[in-house]
């Protein structure tokens, strides 16, 4: 009965658990397999922002869940600089899934404080520490740090040096303060000598003199070094060639600290260098104490000869012999070099044998032997700089299609006078053209006649291994920007049948498409996210291009306010090919102070200080205040800049400007606000509308110069009108290469509040062409100024003047235009200015320029405007090149000098005239 009672019970308990599984399967049935989220709420008291944190988490509201997609979502979320840990809460509801993120904040570092530290340079330390601002504190970090500034301070003396830590609350939540506590101690001090070497030599008092210690100095392994380093300087100079000094050191070990510095001086020793010419014996003996400190025995003396003889070679003393002995005395030794130096050798001509097909001068423009200086004469004569030649010379042959192309030298022909003649012989051979072109594509990722521009690969052009090279390449680059970065190029060139052509076959694989995934930002806490998103040039979704993660990093860097800019990979690519990218930055402090001082002949003394921000509370708007002033006026301008207006790619710039001039004609105070939309279309053009509202009063005009009533009255100008600038110079400082374009329309109308009104239009072409060392520049500005309604003439301050460095030298600044009765230059309303000018180098930084300049400016109503009206000048300058550009001294002569003109012109400013 028993038994009957367990098997009924159990029984019972298996139908039971029938009947829940059943149930359990038919909620299964009823729920998809993958529900989706209808509910999605954030606790955040981080400092990152919910937005930010909702767009890395996936699924979003409305989305199929995923366990996959939101592990996923938490390893981004990881990254985000101001986020501990994400904790996902999941509930079933009726119609899917309910999901809670609970994010645990870390508290980031906004001080880092360094108290008591004198005896190092805070800048310095801070710049190693492994603990940053905008950073966690991690314990293992302030560890590390605490470390590295004991070994620091110790390294310099302070062997008792102690350092603590304390990472206290910021007053602002989510923020904290780190204080390292240096306590340095007293700085141990050098008590005796201990072992010195042969100081005793040169005598113990100036060996410590120049090793710069003594008894009582700190005991600094830094400055140890440094006055070894000085001392071998000195041992050297002093004729003791071999002096070393190995195994310097402090030694702690006795309770006193012990001064070792075993100095080795060897023999003292003098050298001669004999037969050298005279201006290449200082040279010669440069090299030689580039090989003190070491052992002077028999290898010294061959390798030191071999140096000099090589010295010799590179200056055109081609059979040029160096031999040396040694006259052994008692206290000192003299080693002697006897230099043979022949005649020097320089190349006086390069005859080419059977060059029929390609022009001779461009064989010659591959050659660095016959390359020249600006003055001219004969180059020097290297025979390995000839046998790189005659490899360059076989090399422009096969990329013109000569594959078999032999050179070699034919004969060398060097006169007692050192004139050398070389005959180079050539076999040009056949040339090879490309006949069939075949590009085989795997896949649609890109079309035939797409691949066959990018490969540049054409029937009839002669034949080039370089040039199919240059085809895979590019190539390789095209799908890298589709995203096809697995893609494969195969190049086969076959001879065809019918002789001198190359068929080629190109095999294109195109492998799986990569897209950008997931952006996460790091590194950022005092910037905003969107503030760094809004500058990549790449979004997710969009197929891999590697060109704009670079792109993206300059753009970045140009923002001003990030000292590192990393964009990496984030883990492996995912099962849908894409690839999540982490954007690092690290921050630097976006305030800054600057000023500067200059002269000029115009403006003489000149000076500017400017403080200002370029990241105010992280938004990347920017605020700055400038002054300056030089002997023309003053001004001040308190400039905001407010960056993608309306989250568009276009700045908002305010300005707000006040300038002091005084000329010659008259004495202005002008008072105004300006706003402009900037916005950049492409690396080379941008543009600008700007609106412009001043307040202008006149003074001190000259009685001449009198047009109009404004001239002598207070006058108001609202103006509006586009600015549009195209730049490819390859140096805005100092260009050789590329474009400069520039043009502005300002309309001046009385229906927005304007008491002038004109339309005044301006604009100038600039072209920078190099050949060489040669830069020729060349520019065209010109002037016009239409009046509308109640306006005939503008105030003296609108017109065109010309004269000057910038416009027309040889002339003082704006005495070039329309002339009153008493001779007073009045100003035009048509301006017209060419300039040209050949800059070429002179010797290291030094440059020198040639130029013309020509201008005038007219008045439309006495129809005066003509070519034989306009003023001339001519001259030359010297340049010394900087980082900032080239300081400038240019003489110009008038070539149409006028009764009571000076004829010549002096000019100095820093910068090129354009």
């Amino acid at each position: 009965m028993r038994r009957l009672f367990y098997a009924a019970t159990l029984l019972a308990l298996l139908c039971s658990h029938l009947t829940v599984a059943a149930t359990v399967f038919a909620d299964a049935l009823a729920v998809p397999a993958q529900p989706t989220v209808v509910a999605l709420a954030l606790e955040n008291p981080s400092i990152v922002s919910d937005d930010e944190i909702l767009s890395l988490f996936k699924p979003a509201l409305g989305e199929l869940y995923s366990k996959a997609t939101v592990n996923r979502s938490l390893s981004l979320l990881s990254h985000v600089s101001g986020i501990e840990t994400v904790r996902v809460l999941y509930r079933e509801e009726e119609m899917g899934v309910s999901l809670r993120l609970v994010v645990k904040p870390v508290s980031l570092i906004r001080n880092i404080d360094l108290e008591g530290l004198d005896a190092l340079e805070e800048s310095d330390v801070e710049v190693s520490l492994y603990t940053r601002v905008d950073e966690p504190a991690y314990p293992p970090f302030l560890e590390q740090d605490v470390d590295y500034m004991v070994e620091r301070l110790r390294e310099i003396g302070y062997l008792d040096a102690k350092v603590t830590t304390a990472v206290s609350q910021s007053k602002k939540a989510n923020w904290v303060n780190v204080t390292f506590d240096v306590d340095e101690g007293a700085p141990t001090r050098i008590a005796a000598l201990g072992d010195m070497g042969q100081s005793s030599k040169l005598g113990e008092e100036k060996v410590l003199y120049e090793l710069g210690l003594r008894v009582g100095s700190i005991a600094s392994l830094p400055r140890l070094r440094e006055g070894v380093r000085e001392l071998e300087q000195y041992c050297w100079a002093a004729g003791y060639p071999e002096a070393r000094v190995l195994g310097e050191r402090f030694d702690h070990s006795s309770g006193s600290t012990l001064l070792h510095l075993p100095l080795s001086l060897g023999k003292r020793t003098s050298f001669e260098v004999t037969g050298a010419p005279e201006w290449q014996g200082s040279k010669l003996k440069e090299l030689l104490e580039s090989r003190y400190g070491e052992e002077l025995d028999e290898d010294w003396l061959v390798h030191a000869a071999r140096d000099l003889r090589d010295a010799l070679v590179d200056e055109g003393y081609m059979n040029a012999s160096v031999n040396s002995r040694v006259e052994k005395g008692e206290e000192r030794r003299r080693v002697i070099f006897e230099v043979t130096p022949e005649k020097r050798v320089h190349l006086e001509a390069v005859i080419f044998e059977h060059v029929q097909a390609l022009d001779v001068d461009d064989v010659e423009e591959v050659m660095d032997s016959l390359q020249i200086g600006f003055f001219g004469g004969d180059p020097l004569f290297k025979r390995e700089v000839l046998d790189a030649d005659l490899g360059r010379i076989r090399q422009h042959y096969v990329s013109e299609g000569f594959l078999t192309a032999k050179v070699w030298v034919k004969e060398l022909l060097i006169m007692p006078d050192g004139a050398t003649t070389v005959v180079v012989g050539l076999e040009e051979g056949p040339r090879f053209y490309y006949g069939k072109v075949e590009i085989a594509i795997d896949t649609d990722a890109i079309d035939a006649e797409t691949a066959a521009t990018v490969a540049a690969v054409n029937f009839g052009q002669p034949a080039s291994p370089g040039a199919l090279e240059k085809a895979r390449i590019n190539l390789l680059a095209e799908m890298s920007k589709r995203g096809y970065i697995n893609a494969g190029v195969k190049v086969m060139a076959t001879p065809a049948a019918e002789g001198r052509r190359v068929d080629v076959v190109i095999e294109m694989t195109s492998g799986s498409r990569k897209r950008f995934g997931a952006i996460v930002v790091s590194g950022n806490a005092p910037t905003e996210t969107k503030v760094i998103l809004r500058e990549l040039d790449f979004q997710s979704g969009e197929p891999w291009n590697p060109a704009k993660i670079l792109l993206s990093r300059r753009e970045l860097f140009r923002l001003g306010f990030f000292q590192e800019v990393k964009i990496e990979p984030l883990g492996s690519v995912w099962p849908d090919r894409t690839q999540d990218i982490i954007v690092r930055v690290r921050e630097q402090n976006a305030g800054y102070l600057d000023y500067g001082f200059g002269y000029g002949t115009e403006e003489r003394f000149k000076a500017f200080f400017e403080i200002g921000h370029s990241n105010i509370a992280g938004t990347g708007r920017s605020l700055s205040l400038r002054l300056s002033g030089d002997a023309t006026g003053s001004s001040y301008a308190l400039n905001f800049r407010e960056p993608w207006v309306f989250d568009f790619p276009m700045d908002l710039r305010v300005s707000l400007l006040n300038r002091r001039e005084e000329r010659e004609a008259y004495k202005l105070d002008s008072t105004a606000l300006q706003v402009a939309l900037d916005r950049e279309f492409s690396d080379s053009i941008r543009g600008s509308l700007i609106y412009t509202l001043e307040d202008n009063d006149l003074t001190g005009v000259d009685p001449g110069a009198v047009l109009t009533d404004e001239d002598v009255e207070p006058y108001r100008v609202s103006a509006i009108g586009p600015l549009v600038i195209f730049d490819t110079r390859d140096d805005p400082f100092n260009p050789r290469w590329g474009f400069y374009h520039n043009a502005r329309t300002e309309w001046a109308r009385s229906e927005i509040g304007s008491d002038l009104e004109y339309g005044r239009y301006t604009g100038f072409t600039s072209v920078y062409a190099s050949y060489k060392e040669l830069t020729l520049a060349l520019l065209a500005r010109g002037g016009l100024i239409e009046y509308f309604g109640i306006t005939n003439e503008l105030p003296v301050n609108k017109r065109f003047f010309l004269g000057g460095r910038t416009t027309v030298r040889g002339f003082e600044r704006d005495q070039i235009g329309p002339k009153a009765a008493d001779g007073s230059v009045i100003g035009g309303d048509m301006m017209l200015n060419l300039k040209a000018e050949l800059r070429f180098p002179i010797r290291g930084d030094i440059g020198g320029a040639l130029f013309w300049d020509a201008g005038q400016a007219w008045n439309k109503s006495e129809n005066a405007y003509n070519w034989e009206s306009l003023r001339h000048g001519v001259g030359f300058g010297l340049r010394y090149n900087t980082p900032v550009g080239p300081l400038a001294l240019d003489i110009g002569f008038k070539l149409d000098k006028e009764e009571g003109e000076a004829g010549t012109q002096w000019h100095f400013t820093i910068g090129n005239a354009f």
